[in-house]
């Protein structure tokens, strides 16, 4: 069979030469199919010979799933996702070459870097912890044991805890949004954590100078780069009530707090802090060499245009998953979440053409190195996913049995087998 492929803007055109011997073959097979269905009058059922059957049926009727067959033929080594615009010169009733032309979306064609050049564009960061990470961790440690006790005040200040109500409604809107109505809800005024305060804008600063029993309105501004793109930018007012005033009593490093620890010995309890930062941050320099190393490849590899197919694939999948995250069909979710398909999809759409790069990348660096994990390195990935213990024979025993009988759920986890395999290849090499 000869096939040739013309390049266009994103899709492929395909030209498929059929030789003389190829369809004598294929209307054999084609023919074999179906002679058991075939009814001529003089014949026995199944016994019609294959020239009669053309004469009397018709070889349209017959052969009709020859270029169906030509098309799987060509499909499955040429990556082709979908095909449309089918044309055909011939004629079946004769033993003479058959062309197939047909336009097709095919998958991207990826052409790595120079692996090798990895070692010096991405650096491994060796793990170092100082005297301050230790110093650092000991104090968050201290305020995971800070107690929270009555207070006196009635006019709040900073640093107090406030117990407050609220309820939070954007600007030219008329009904709270989802997540922006409290009861009882617990904050330490103008607190920074972690580089931040724990309400967004000015929020808390609006709050100083409240009395027990006041209720204020605070208008804030959501960031533009706000996690819930549906409030991102706008303007909100939190109608906030103040229920009670509280304090914080900080904990101290004293005897019963390293007791509370299970040590006696300061420096032991600082040993054992650096052991575990050392563990912890060892695990983060590893993830973010990994990141970096596939990001980089990624950067540095050449990716042919990407069909609109394989997009609106990703956007539709990620959609269904979003659905099931919050628990809401198409309708709710736009009612209530105030989120439609559309804005939804337009947002992610970025994001959709990252995850299909990075996809495709890894494929091809397994192809180049290899890596196609066995059906037992599948079922090892799964258990460590599903966090199942090793003496839990009945649970492992059904997630084989899922494995084997549900061929869609082993591709997926096959593919994030492989992944991850890639991944641990060239962090070992390259760290």
């Amino acid at each position: 069979m000869e096939i040739r492929t013309e390049k266009m803007a994103a899709p492929v055109k395909f030209v498929v030469v059929v030789s003389t011997e190829e369809i004598v073959e294929k209307k054999k097979q084609a023919y074999e199919k179906i002679k058991d269905s075939i009814v001529v009058e003089g014949f026995r059922k199944g016994h019609v010979p294959q020239k009669i059957a053309e004469d009397k049926i018709g070889t349209e009727k017959i052969y009709r799933t020859l270029i169906d067959d030509v098309y799987l033929d060509v499909a499955t080594d040429n990556n082709i996702l979908n095909a449309y615009s089918f044309y055909f010169y011939g004629d079946l009733k004769k033993d003479v070459p058959l062309t197939v032309e047909f336009i097709a979306d095919v998958k991207p064609d990826v052409v790595l870097p120079a692996l090798e050049t990895m070692r010096t564009k991405v650096i491994f960061e060796n793990t170092v912890i100082s005297e301050d990470d230790v110093d650092n961790q000991i104090k968050f440690e201290l305020k995971q044991e800070d107690r929270i006790e009555d207070s006196t005040k009635t006019i709040l200040e900073d640093y107090d805890v406030a117990i407050v109500d609220f309820v939070g409604t954007l600007v030219d809107e008329h009904t709270p949004f989802q997540g922006g109505t409290a009861k009882g809800y617990q904050i330490t005024v103008n607190e920074i954590t972690n580089g931040q305060k724990n309400f967004i804008d000015n929020f808390e600063d609006q709050m100083v100078g409240m009395t027990i029993g006041e209720t204020r309105q605070i208008k804030v501004k959501f960031p533009d780069t706000y996690r819930d793109t549906t409030k991102a930018g706008k303007e909100a007012i939190f109608s906030v009530t103040l229920k009670a005033i509280k304090q914080k009593i900080n904990a101290q490093l004293n005897d019963d707090f390293l007791k509370s620890k299970g040590f006696q010995v300061i420096e032991e309890y600082k040993e054992r802090v650096r052991k575990d930062l050392l563990v912890s941050k060892q695990k983060k320099n590893e993830d973010d060499f990994k990141r970096g190393l596939i990001t980089t490849i990624i950067a540095d590899s050449q990716i042919s245009p990407i069909p609109q197919i394989m997009i609106d694939n990703e956007c539709e999948k990620e959609w269904q998953a979003f659905l099931r995250r919050i628990g809401k069909n198409e309708e709710q979710a736009k009612k209530e979440n105030k989120i439609s398909k559309e804005v939804f999809l337009d947002n992610y759409h970025q994001k959709a053409i990252d995850v299909i790069k990075a996809s495709l990348v890894l494929e091809q660096t397994a192809k180049e190195l290899g890596i196609r994990p066995t059906e037992e390195q599948v079922f090892e990935y799964v258990l460590k996913l599903s966090k199942i213990l090793d003496q839990d024979e009945e649970k492992k025993e059904k997630i084989r049995l899922e494995l084997k009988t549900n061929k869609r759920q082993y591709e997926v986890m096959e593919k994030a087998t492989r992944n991850e395999y890639v991944i641990e290849n060239l962090f070992v090499r390259f760290k």
